[in-house]
């Protein structure tokens, strides 16, 4: 499922103070915190073929993304957590990389990642270019 939401201006989504790298979003002590919240993922290079009309630029990177965790009261989710997960996990349990995988193949790059021989790690790498931060 998508849906709209509206953010008043100047909402730190909107107008983060900093984007984080995959590598800081890793590290330890990770910087994210592991609380209930909203993320949104920035990205420095979009795939050819992503529309991006009306998508929000901050600094050269576009906003293609915006996720809340926990999605209810009973889970142990938290945004350390699922970002995290985002980076490690795998399709299933990840809308992020669900889309990704979905979009990806129309851009001649890859194939959807259900069907990629690759392991979640080589699947990042293959995303992380495309992320703030990236070399």
């Amino acid at each position: 499922k998508s849906f709209e939401v509206s953010f008043a201006p100047g909402h730190p989504l909107l107008n983060p103070e900093r984007l984080f790298s995959r590598a800081e979003a890793l590290s330890r002590p990770c910087p994210i915190p592991a609380k209930r919240g909203v993320y949104a993922w920035y990205f420095s290079s979009i795939p050819d073929g992503v529309p991006t009309d009306g998508c929000l630029s901050v600094n050269g990177h576009t906003l293609l993304y915006v996720g809340i965790s926990p999605k209810n009261e009973s889970s142990s989710q938290n945004l350390r957590k699922r970002i995290t997960y985002h980076y490690r996990g795998n399709a299933e349990g990840s809308t992020l990389r669900l889309t990704l995988g979905v979009l990806l193949p129309h851009t001649g790059r890859q194939r959807a990642p259900w069907l990629w021989p690759l392991s979640v790690s080589q699947l990042m790498r293959r995303v992380e270019p495309l992320l703030p931060g990236s070399p």
